[in-house]
């Protein structure tokens, strides 16, 4: 896998300054699995961005990027600063929740120094979805922020899901579902239905 870079662009907005910094921007395109990967060097301290291997990730991806490093010797890592956006488009995620599968993805990633915060829309097992996720630079597992999709279910998306409640519950319900992780970085999810609108059948 590899990314394509293009419009790079080294400027030096002050070089008479007491600190002179300088910023590189590029333009990059190129598969999802990629992007990834480089999300994850060591150097930017993310870790491990998903619980799938990088091989379950598909998509392609264009993307803007600024790196700001002062320019003097022996620069240490954590004084490069790096900022993008990433649009994902067309993704898909092989058993992105249990068993579901993630299809039309298309998922903008906001890079800033402490934080990746993505938001965007996809088809869980065919049903529309929308997710919203923030990866909190240094923070553990626990102390991360949870991953949210929301979708209103009508009887059909249930049956599809395949949730067998329609002999209980009839018409359109907004789900919530939120995935977080322990310390010991298991997953834990929750999930809130908001049956208001809907009608519940009690037989007996």
């Amino acid at each position: 896998r590899g990314l394509v870079l293009k419009s790079g662009r080294f400027t030096v907005p002050d070089v008479f300054a007491r600190e002179v910094t300088g910023e590189l921007t590029f333009r990059s395109q190129g598969p999802a699995a990629g992007v990834l990967e480089i999300f994850e060097h060591e150097r930017f301290g993310l870790g491990r961005l998903t619980g799938l291997p990088n091989e379950a990730v598909d998509g392609m991806t264009e993307g803007q990027f600024k790196l700001m490093l002062p320019l003097k010797a022996d620069l240490p890592v954590d004084d490069v600063k790096l900022e993008g956006r990433v649009r994902l488009t067309d993704g898909r995620a092989r058993h992105l929740i249990g068993s579901y599968d993630a299809q039309a993805a298309t998922i903008v990633f906001d890079l800033r120094d402490k934080a990746i915060e993505a938001k965007g829309d996809l088809l869980l097992a065919g049903v529309p979805a929308k997710v919203s996720w923030q990866r909190l630079l240094g923070a553990p597992p626990d102390k991360q922020p949870p991953i949210r999709l929301t979708a209103t279910l009508d009887n059909s998306d249930r049956a599809q899901l395949g949730l067998d409640i329609n002999h209980a519950v009839q018409g359109e319900v907004p789900v919530e579902l939120t995935l977080t992780r322990t310390a010991q970085n298991e997953p834990q999810v929750h999930v809130r239905a908001d049956l208001t609108n809907a009608d519940l059948i009690f037989e007996s």
